[in-house]
């Protein structure tokens, strides 16, 4: 994950839902703060430890969004390593595996990497993070039904 902060934000949502759903819960998300804290993080738990955590805070939040005061203490000496937008949002020049890459699976991640940042830039307001994408709400919505991406309640 070190590598790969960029998706950072994409696991936390993912784990969110799962948990959400599974606990009946009802985390809105992260805040714009935290998510700089977790991608500033060093990760040596990887995937496991970021699923962990966000299990624990979906269990002890139980609804509204996560905020820096709600992360164990551990996660807070990150905050003041990098702030969030000098993480590499664009993929380097050199993105093509000598393998290929399956261009729709690529395209779909950018696309909800880019819906969940605008959702997580305005603290989940959907017609703001349309507007910032230059959608119409109702197109971002079907979006977020379509791809199974739940942020937050309407």
């Amino acid at each position: 994950m070190r590598e790969r902060r960029e998706d950072i934000p994409l696991l936390i949502h993912n784990f969110l839902t799962r948990f959400n759903n599974d606990r009946k819960h009802a985390v809105k998300g992260f805040s714009r703060d935290v998510l700089e804290i977790l991608c500033n993080y060093n990760w040596p738990g990887n995937v496991r430890e970021l699923e962990n955590l966000v299990e624990r805070m979906v269990t002890l939040k139980d609804s509204g969004f996560i905020s820096p005061d709600d992360l164990p203490e551990k996660y807070l000496a990150a905050r003041t390593l990098v702030q969030v937008s000098e993480v590499p949002f664009l993929p380097a020049e050199d993105v093509l595996p000598e393998g290929g890459i399956c261009l729709n699976t690529a395209v779909d991640e950018f696309e909800n990497n880019l819906i969940l940042q605008a959702l997580s830039r305005t603290k989940g307001n959907k017609k703001e993070a349309a507007s910032l994408l230059n959608l119409k709400r109702t197109t971002l919505i079907e979006k977020l039904k379509k791809k199974n991406l739940i942020y937050g309640e309407e």
